[in-house]
């Protein structure tokens, strides 16, 4: 693995390294273009020409120089313009890398760079007349950079991988990845020496493509790979006499096919007609040479690319003047107090932040939610493999749609519910993670719970209702304000009618909102029939500062208690760092009967050493009853815990530490339900 360099700087499609003028690397990773921007013009893409990084004699420094297209009179430069008469002025550019602020910094020209063969490999695949540069610009400004290199969430053919020091949550993705030095191999697709190794069948009796007709036959192997036609003629005596025309071989070179990365085939086109067999066989014998097998890595990353840019389309905000840049707002008429916005949202970063993980808002739409709603509709898109919530648009009973985000008619989802159609909308349920929303569901006032949009099962979710939200609808969902990026949702908001009243402090309340409510839970959101104590004063935890880490419950009473007879014993996984400074690494409890389909659940995780058992008579009557924490200020950790039951047995672990001196008295502090029956643990995820 290579160790990350100062001043690393990488291509935006390919991944690869864009290094200063130095002979161990090839000449073509030094010339660049760069899709690139001047100060706080976030509409005003450009594409530089040609530029070569050189070698920097300050090694902290992030700068290139690139040959830059801007107006002259552009009133965001400052000092004066040293254009040429074609326009092009020769500038330091930052990469990878946009700078926090611009105010007082004069002219400051940052964008995302591309190597030169990258770019001509992109323009090949799509004319730059034809392509959206500003969408590629807003994509990039969209995911976060790390160590130089733009993380959409792909390892980039295998170049990158993603650091296993980084901890991640159910349904994440790594986020910080780490250049390698060595390239990806890839075996040929076919070899003519292996072909038909294994004894074709010399009858058609039982071959079930003897009833196809040619037609048929043909259509079928022209959605196949060389590799599966060969398995298919082993496999199928039909197959296995079929002549593969002349147009088949054809097609190997068209998008989707083996060597759709051999554009060269395109300058000889007419020549090749009725050899095309032959010039494929041909073809076949370069693909395990090391430049044909990045020529192919990089060909699936531009296409991967563009297809995401055909995918993204517009965003809702038909009723500003211009698409809006930095923060768009499309307002309602009544205005809102800030504080009476509840927002979902994680790991979502501020504009003067470093943007080196998580992600951050670029445009917010705010709309009024119809009273007189007959659907809703969820519009998605697939983010390199990650399915993400794009937009929503709620259809009226006269047929006028209200739309949030980027709407895709053609592949938006109806949500439905299992009695009626909403009457009001009072709240939404949200699985999150740091790049996102995933998946949606929506509560209303009559029909409870929707079906889930999305992907949520296993990413930790969030309950998102206004401040007084009541399940009658009274105080149902009267604005809603969307988070976006170029691409998907990432923030949600949501306001009642009180929350819009002119006087604020009419309307004003400062009471918490309930656990269920405040926090973001893992695997599913509580059931609403259970009571937590302890929780409105549980520390929030967060990863770099913004990212909420989950609750998460175990049930080991069973929702109303129907477990508790059937308890044996309670397990906890202690991972031992230096005194009082161990970490509870899971909580589990043992039945006499199967719960869900297993005879224990775990509250985080089970380990091979570190365990501590506790014996519980379930049938016998003896119950959990009080759970102490007992730790020290001076401390950043508890020292230990310990469990009482109605037996007046106390279980406590780790085990107390006999010579472990404490530069002050420990603290306990007593958790217990005097009016009730505890039925569960919940703890925050780290």
């Amino acid at each position: 693995m290579a160790a990350p360099r100062l001043n690393t700087i990488c291509c935006i499609i390919c991944g690869a390294l864009m290094p200063q003028n130095q002979d161990r690397f090839r000449p073509w990773m030094h010339s660049f273009r760069a899709i690139y921007t001047a100060n706080e013009a976030y509409d005003s893409a450009c594409v530089s020409a040609v530029g070569i990084r050189l070698p920097e004699p300050n090694p902290l420094a992030d700068l290139c120089r690139a040959p830059l297209w801007w107006p002259r009179d552009d009133p965001s430069l400052e000092g004066g313009n040293v254009a040429d008469d074609d326009g092009v002025i020769t500038r330091a550019i930052h990469l990878n890398s946009p700078p926090r602020g611009f105010r007082g910094a004069g002219e400051v020209f940052w964008g995302f760079p591309v190597h030169s063969a990258c770019w001509d490999l992109l323009t090949t695949l799509r004319p730059w007349s034809l392509l959206d540069t500003q969408a590629i610009f807003a994509i990039c400004r969209s995911v976060p950079p790390t160590d130089g290199v733009l993380l959409f969430g792909h390892d980039y053919g295998g170049i990158c991988k993603p650091d296993s020091m980084f901890a991640t949550y159910p349904g994440e993705k790594p986020q910080r990845i780490l250049s390698r030095e060595e390239r990806p191999r890839s075996k040929p697709v076919t070899d003519g020496t292996h072909e038909n190794p294994l004894k074709v069948p010399g009858s058609t009796e039982n071959d079930p493509f003897s009833a196809l007709p040619f037609e048929i036959l043909k259509l079928i192997v022209a959605e196949l790979t060389l590799e599966d036609i060969l398995q298919l003629k082993q496999a199928s005596k039909v197959y296995a006499n079929l002549v593969l025309s002349d147009a088949f071989w054809h097609s190997r070179f068209r998008r989707g096919g083996e060597f759709e990365h051999v554009f060269e085939y395109m300058e000889y086109e007419s020549q090749c007609k009725g050899r095309w067999r032959s010039i494929c066989l041909r073809v076949n014998e370069l693909q395990s040479h090391p430049s044909m097998l990045n020529r192919k890595r990089i060909v699936k990353l531009a296409w991967e690319l563009l297809d995401l840019v055909d995918r993204q389309g517009k965003l809702s905000c038909s009723m500003l003047d211009s698409p809006p840049s930095l923060l768009g707002y499309l307002e309602s008429g009544t205005p809102t107090d800030p504080q009476k916005w509840v927002t979902a949202s994680r790991s979502l970063l501020p504009r003067h932040e470093y943007f080196d993980h998580g992600t951050r808002c670029l445009y917010k739409l705010t709309v009024d939610v119809p009273s007189d709603i007959a659907s809703v509709f969820i519009s998605t898109i697939d983010v390199f493999g990650l399915l993400y919530i794009s937009g929503i648009r709620f259809e009226q009973k006269s047929g006028v749609s209200t739309e949030v985000g980027y709407i895709h008619l053609k592949s938006e989802a109806l949500v439905t519910w299992a009695d009626s159609r909403p009457a009001c909308v009072i709240g939404f349920q949200l699985a999150q993670d740091s790049r996102g929303i995933r998946g949606i569901a929506i509560e209303s006032a009559t029909g409870g719970l929707s079906n889930w949009v999305g992907e949520y099962d296993g990413i930790p979710r969030r309950r998102l209702v206004p401040h007084r939200s009541k399940r009658d609808g009274s105080n149902g969902v009267a604005l809603l304000q969307g988070g976006f990026v170029a691409l998907k949702l990432v923030t949600l908001s949501v306001a009642d009618n009180g929350d819009t009243e002119t006087d604020v402090d009419s309307s004003r309340n400062d009471e918490p909102s309930a656990p269920r409510d405040a926090n973001i839970w893992y695997p599913e959101i509580p059931d609403p029939s259970l009571s937590f104590v302890g929780v409105p004063g549980f520390p929030g935890a967060y990863r770099n500062r913004q990212d909420e880490m989950p609750l998460s419950t175990i049930l080991f009473g069973g929702l109303k208690g129907e477990l508790l007879g059937h308890i044996v014993k309670m397990t906890v996984w202690i991972v031992d760092n230096p005194p009082a400074k161990y970490v509870v690494w899971g909580i589990g409890f043992t039945f006499d009967c199967l719960v869900e389909g297993k005879n224990s659940l775990v509250l985080g995780y089970s380990r091979d050493d570190g365990e501590y058992n506790f014996p519980i008579d379930g049938r016998g009557g003896e119950r959990i009853c009080q759970i102490d924490r007992i730790f020290q200020y001076s401390w950043s950790s508890h020292l230990r815990f310990r469990i009482h039951t109605t037996r007046d047995r106390t279980f406590e672990f780790p085990p107390t530490i006999s010579d472990l001196r404490l530069r002050e008295n420990p603290i306990t502090k007593s958790l217990s339900v005097p009016d009730g029956t505890i039925v569960g643990f919940c703890s925050r995820m780290t």
